[in-house]
């Protein structure tokens, strides 16, 4: 909910890392599904576990993913050692067509489908059960929904990955967790963390300052780290205390952001302009689609535009690409660009609504 580029951490937030409450990791296991927890220091690792957990059962090499959303998933896979079968999103939805997941797994050896909640998007538990009965293990990245988490069933899901940064619902540095139907095996608990790393994020914590940050954005942009080493970190521990305060201001803000939704969704009807997210007002979003063409690439009072990401499935051999009948997502790349609602869009509520109908008009 708090973009990086108008929310940052304060003075409270880096004490809190430092000097983290003991009843922080209680807070956030209260706030996860009653299953068996493990933490990480990114939601990229925790990924990466079960993954490499999946490969020592399973002889079977594919596991699809949409091919629309962060491209840490595409990696990750590829380091787990399968290969990935990229399926198209609609426009519509955000989400893989369940009838074409369930056809490609019947003519490939899928052993997984990581179900990603892009923009708090869920998908319905009919979906869920129709790809149980298919015998999928379904992996559910949550990284992207923490707002939702009330509205999650993992009942019908095996693994669900939750994360937390700068860029993501609920904030918190190097912070990751997974929570699994059945205890991992291999799984151990060794405290280990990099000093490069940790000073790292103690850097990155004290450059998040308002006053700071303008000098090093363009730098901290550039920062991929694809490090998916690490089992329970440092890192997790102490960024717990950041995401109990994240979660807090969460159910603080939550009611005003469903008001701001609502106003957003008015505009669009009165304008005609069909919108994506926002026509999904039970959802609490940290995103709004809108047509491309109604956009200037404008910015006022933290109205941030940016083109939404798509894998270039065609740059690397090792992805095997699936020829899909539904809605392309070369389409989906090239109509539309995603809004970035925020802290600041929520205080200057005003400014923004009269900002974003000067921006389409």
């Amino acid at each position: 909910m708090f973009t990086k580029f108008v929310g940052h951490y304060s003075l409270k937030d880096i004490v809190a890392y430092l000097f983290h409450g003991n009843n922080s990791l209680d807070f956030i296991r209260h706030h996860l599904p009653q299953k068996p927890i493990y933490f990480y220091n990114s939601g990229r690792a925790a990924l990466y576990d079960i993954l490499l957990q999946r490969k020592q059962k399973s002889t079977k090499k594919h596991i699809i993913i949409p091919g629309y959303g962060c491209p840490i998933v595409l990696a990750v896979t590829h380091y787990a050692g399968f290969t990935p079968l990229v399926l198209d999103v609609s426009p519509h939805s955000l989400k893989m067509d369940v009838n074409e997941i369930i056809e490609n797994s019947r003519k490939h050896d899928v052993d997984s489908v990581i179900l990603i909640a892009e923009n708090g998007i869920l998908y319905e538990e009919s979906e869920l059960q129709q790809l149980k009965k298919e015998g999928l293990f379904l992996i559910a990245d949550h990284c992207l929904s923490w707002q939702n988490l009330d509205r999650i069933n993992t009942n019908l899901t095996d693994a669900e990955i939750f994360s937390g940064g700068f860029n993501k619902p609920i904030s918190g540095l190097g912070f990751g967790a997974m929570t699994t139907n059945e205890e991992m095996e291999k799984f151990h608990s060794k405290k280990s963390i990099y000093l490069l790393k940790l000073l790292k994020t103690m850097a990155f914590i004290v450059i998040q300052n308002p006053a700071i940050y303008p000098l090093f954005k363009s730098e901290m942009k550039k920062d991929p780290d694809s490090v998916f080493d690490g089992k329970i970190g440092l890192l997790s521990l102490n960024s717990a205390a950041i995401v109990k305060n994240s979660l807090i201001k969460s159910e603080q803000y939550k009611q005003h952001w469903l008001d701001l939704q609502s106003q957003l969704k008015s505009i669009f009807e009165k304008r005609e302009i069909s919108s994506l997210v926002v026509s999904f007002p039970n959802y609490l979003q940290g995103r709004v689609l809108f047509q491309k063409k109604i956009l200037k690439a404008k910015n006022y009072y933290g109205i941030h535009y940016h083109q939404q990401y798509k894998y270039d499935i065609l740059s690397d051999e090792r992805t095997k690409t699936i020829e899909s009948d539904y809605e392309g997502i070369q389409r989906l790349k090239s109509d539309y660009l995603a809004m970035s609602l925020n802290k600041n869009s929520i205080e200057n509520k005003e400014k923004f609504i009269e900002a974003f109908q000067r921006d389409i008009s």
